[in-house]
């Protein structure tokens, strides 16, 4: 997984070089280039924000050190993969990328194939749907945080969902009841002063 996000990370920077080239002037970023090349910018913080993402939760999985949380890493640095390559595949000559620059790794296509082979991905599918409760792993939250969770999104369900619509529809100041059953919730942060809303 290691030489994979290796990959990715190599991947993005192609593209980032590749793109830099295509809206700089002399070395300097023509801000009127860019503009023209706002799809393929999109495309690439996409690509970044992805990579970061596997990053992130390779890190986590480390961590932990779960085969649950472990797996779960592992296709998603998969499918980052996949879609940084058919990126790249398809739409190279975006990003002022040559095809000689793209390098295969038979070890990482290997990589990619087994983590989202369909038995690989089945095998997954049954254990998140073995789990009672939340099917994304732990990630470090405590009974504690739970029982707060599901009490905000109850307290939204209930209070906030059936007034959303029609504060935002008629831009409308939440009810003061509403603000204080906040407070008292501790939806807030801090000791909620009415006076304070009004003023701002």
């Amino acid at each position: 997984m290691k030489q994979a996000c290796s990959l990715g990370r190599e991947m993005v920077e192609a593209m980032a070089n590749g793109l830099a080239k295509q809206v700089s002037i002399a070395g300097e970023l023509s801000h009127t280039m860019l503009d023209q090349e706002q799809p393929q910018a999109f495309e690439l913080a996409f690509c970044l924000g992805e990579m970061e993402a596997a990053d992130a939760l390779v890190a986590y999985a480390r961590l932990v050190d779960r085969p649950f949380e472990i797996q779960l890493a592992t296709v998603y640095v998969a499918l980052v993969l996949q879609r940084l390559t058919q990126t790249l595949t398809f739409a190279k000559s975006h990003f002022g990328i040559l095809a000689h620059q793209i390098k295969e790794n038979p070890a990482v296509s290997t990589f990619v194939e087994q983590s989202l082979h369909p038995s690989a991905l089945s095998l997954l599918a049954d254990e998140l749907l073995e789990r009672e409760i939340y099917l994304g792993g732990h990630f470090g939250l405590h009974l504690q945080h739970f029982e707060v969770r599901e009490l905000f999104a109850r307290f939204s369900d209930e209070r906030v969902a059936p007034l959303a619509n029609h504060i935002h529809r008629f831009k409308e100041v939440l009810p003061e009841s509403l603000l204080n059953d906040m407070a008292e919730l501790g939806v807030l942060d801090s000791p909620f002063q009415l006076s304070t809303v009004a003023t701002t």
